[in-house]
């Protein structure tokens, strides 16, 4: 099996700087984004890219998430903490 040699650009939202998109390096930014919103944040090579975020860039030609998540922002999260007491 050829090893994949494809990097992907990751870039923060301006305003929402928890906010990740992660495109193909050199694709264009998909439509509806402004690229004016978004810093360049890092690029990282094929196998360190999560594979929930390629399945979304294999379907879509893109992948979005949230990171920095906190647990209250979580539906349910303060009920499982707290049944484990």
């Amino acid at each position: 099996m050829e090893e994949d040699m494809s990097t992907y650009s990751y870039f923060l939202h301006l305003r929402r700087p928890s906010f990740r998109l992660v495109l193909k390096s050199g694709s264009s930014f998909p439509s509806g984004l402004d690229p004016i919103d978004w810093k360049f944040k890092e690029e990282r090579p094929y196998d360190k890219v999560h594979a929930e975020v390629m399945k979304d860039i294999e379907c879509q030609g893109f992948g979005a998430y949230q990171q920095d998540i906190r647990s209250e922002d979580i539906p349910g999260a303060r009920i499982a903490a707290s049944s484990r007491r």
